[in-house]
């Protein structure tokens, strides 16, 4: 049983490219007590791998894309004792 990380970066996601730039700067921390959790409407997208645990989420298919909701899938998921 792995023990929760210390914080949780929560990501609502729609393009692929500012998760991208997001994995990219987490990468370059020093602190690497967090999980990454990816909520995200669209299944079929391929993550990159990342030195740190991600926790794939997939929100809830809407009409259209709803930051508030998406992020709330997320925060669901999270573990850690502080979510950003």
């Amino acid at each position: 049983m792995s023990t929760a990380p210390r914080v949780s970066v929560v990501c609502p996601t729609h393009r692929p490219r500012g998760l991208l730039m997001l994995i990219h700067a987490l990468e370059r921390q020093v602190f690497k007590d967090f999980e990454l959790v990816v909520s995200d409407e669209c299944r079929d997208r391929a993550m990159p791998p990342t030195s740190f645990p991600v926790t794939r989420v997939e929100a809830t298919r809407r009409s259209h894309f709803s930051v508030a909701r998406t992020y709330n899938d997320g925060l669901c998921a999270a573990r850690g004792d502080i979510v950003v």
